[in-house]
């Protein structure tokens, strides 16, 4: 992937997807009774993270950005699975919205593995 291309409609929505995932998670991390939790703020930071890793226009991670992309998706599907152990995940509306979103985040960067072949 050349670094000065622009971007298309598929990264313009990983991004979107990752940072509403990422936003979601900081903001439950930082008005989470009790404190910050410290879970959903590494969580929001790791997405905001391999974003910036999988789209920062530097010619040096061009090399890099495949395995960013798997870093991505597995980072994403830890997150689904750890959700599903009762004893880490809370069911309320906004967690599986947030589930929908990290599964379309998923299904986008995935594509853009695909487009990038």
């Amino acid at each position: 992937m050349s670094t000065l291309r622009m971007l298309g409609p598929l990264q313009r929505a990983i991004i979107l997807l990752a940072m509403a995932t990422a936003l979601i998670h900081l903001t439950l991390a930082l008005f989470y009774p009790g404190g910050v939790d410290w879970l959903f703020l590494l969580n929001g930071l790791g997405y905001v993270g391999l974003v910036a890793l999988l789209y920062w226009p530097a010619p040096a991670l061009d090399r890099v950005r495949n395995g960013v992309r798997w870093m991505l998706i597995a980072y994403t599907a830890a997150t689904i699975i750890l959700w599903s152990f009762p004893q880490i995940g809370a069911r309320s509306a906004v967690a599986y919205v947030t589930k929908a979103i990290e599964i379309a985040l998923i299904i986008c960067v995935w594509l853009d593995w695909v487009r990038s072949r």
